[in-house]
Order: structure tokens, then C-alpha cells, then sequence
């Protein structure tokens, strides 16, 4: 990645790569919990409107 990562850029990422990714390896999304840091980008409402839209859970970091 070139340059600053902005909440679209890594929310495309996610689209492009993780849910391929997931497919690809034949795991199922209820079985994944998605940790991340509390970067701005991670808590944006774009970010957790997506992880919820994919049904896709995710950790809450301390």
C-alpha cells in the first residue's frame, strides 16, 4: 500500500481480500472473530457497517 490508508481504502481491502480469502480456505464467517485495534479507521461507522453487514464479528480491543 502507497501512501495514507483511509477508512475507504481499507474497507475495499476487506471486500477484495478477506472475504475471498475466507472462501478460498472454506472457513465459515460464523466461525471468525475479526480483532483489530481501535485505529479510527477500524471504528468507523463505514468499517462496523460493513463488518455487520457481512455478518462478520469482531473482537473489541481493551
Amino acid at each position: 500500500i502507497e501512501g495514507h490508508m483511509d477508512v475507504k481504502l481499507y474497507v475495499k481491502i476487506l471486500q477484495d481480500e478477506l472475504l475471498g480469502t475466507l472462501s478460498d480456505l472454506g472457513m465459515k464467517k460464523k466461525y471468525i472473530y475479526f480483532q483489530q485495534d481501535n485505529d479510527l479507521k477500524h471504528t468507523s461507522k463505514l468499517a462496523t457497517q460493513w463488518f455487520s453487514s457481512k455478518k462478520l464479528d469482531t473482537l473489541n480491543w481493551p
